[in-house]
């Protein structure tokens, strides 16, 4: 820490009546006392309050990331981290879009070639009949597999049966390629984490590198004290230290 010092002298004339000054001849010729040298209480200012809390920094940015940065005073990096964040969000919301409108498509093509019913089915269904021209195809496959409890009751609105081959393909292309689109919406999911980690991370270096910045930084002292003695001041010195 380097350190400069300030001195002011302040000379203190002083004027005696000649009433009090047999009252300092009669002091002078007294033994001399030792009289302590007065000093004024030291005056520091270091700003130590702008501190930020690491922990409130790292919350913060894994709530919203480039928060925490902007909250420890650095936005500089946070704000690509805040723009990432808002793109990520976009591209999910597209996938999702997108693979909500081919799985509509797809099971729209269902039931104009299959002549399937939408309502009260699971994901499985929807597989299962890309993978089989007719439901009695597909209770035979499952027999013959063991699965007894896999089989659908081809009398029930489970029922379907494909008009040509060509269409079947077709629909199952257009499940698989839904199926990837979702799929690329769950990798987003898993940046928008990383994201959030990476800037929680980034919080914590920024404000505890903020909080080392003050406590390097020294605080301007003031100290003043009295020339001489109490019973024959010659003046008073401040002394400024500024360290830095």
């Amino acid at each position: 820490m380097k350190a400069l010092f300030f001195f002011v002298i302040f000379a203190v004339q002083l004027t005696f009546s000649q009433s009090i000054q047999p009252m300092f001849s009669r002091l002078s010729t007294e033994p001399t006392q030792s009289v302590p040298e007065a000093k004024f209480q030291e005056i520091e200012f270091t700003g130590k309050e702008g501190k930020k809390s690491v922990a409130a920094a790292v919350a913060l940015s894994l709530l919203l990331p480039g928060l925490g940065e902007w909250y420890a005073g650095d936005y500089s990096s946070g704000k690509y981290l805040s723009m990432a964040e808002g793109g990520l969000w976009l591209t999910w919301a597209s996938f999702r879009l997108y693979g909500d409108w081919i799985q509509n498509d797809a099971r729209t093509y269902a039931v104009q070639h299959a002549g399937i019913t939408t309502d009260n089915k699971d994901d499985q269904y929807f597989i299962d009949i890309g993978n089989f021209v007719s439901v009695d195809a597909y209770n035979e496959q499952v027999l013959r597999d063991r699965d007894d409890d896999k089989v659908y009751d081809a009398n029930s609105h489970y029922n379907w049966n494909w008009d040509t081959d060509n269409n079947r393909e077709q629909y199952r292309q257009l499940r698989v390629q839904s199926d990837k689109v979702y799929n690329n919406a769950n990798f987003v999911i898993a940046a928008i984490i990383v994201n959030h980690v990476i800037s929680g991370i980034n919080a914590a270096r920024t404000a505890t590198k903020h909080n080392n910045a003050i406590d390097e930084t020294g605080g301007l002292n003031f100290q003043a004290s009295p020339l001489g003695t109490l019973a024959a001041p010659s003046g008073i010195i401040l002394t400024a230290t500024y360290q830095f």
